[in-house]
């Protein structure tokens, strides 16, 4: 079946349609969407003409996914670590500039 200018969004076996009226067909009894929720999709695919959410403002991560895993494979090792050991080995497995930029960053202030 080919819908034109039609939204289809699936769930597992759930099929949802968002027609150009903005009346939804529901293709399976077990479909659950809050109205609130339907409305926000459809009102971003009238506009943008895809659900796909924007990138979110706000200041950027401090460490990406990769030291993220490298964190918790350190934590898993050995829990009864303290953090200032934690830190000494985390920060040696890092890249030079990353070292410089927290060895900067832990010296006492003057306040």
């Amino acid at each position: 079946m080919v819908i034109s200018r039609d939204l289809v969004l699936t769930r597992t076996s759930e099929v949802l349609v968002l027609t150009r009226t903005c009346s939804a067909l529901l293709y399976s009894p077990c479909f659950y969407m809050l109205v609130l929720l339907f409305y926000m999709i459809y009102k971003r695919w009238r506009e943008e003409r895809t659900v796909k959410r924007k990138r979110g403002s706000g200041r950027p991560r401090k460490i990406n996914q990769r030291q993220d895993r490298r964190l918790i494979r350190l934590v898993k090792q050995d829990p009864m670590k303290t953090v200032v050991d934690m830190l000494v080995t985390f920060v040696e497995s890092m890249s030079r500039r990353m070292r410089a930029v927290i060895k900067a960053k832990t010296h006492a202030t003057k306040y």
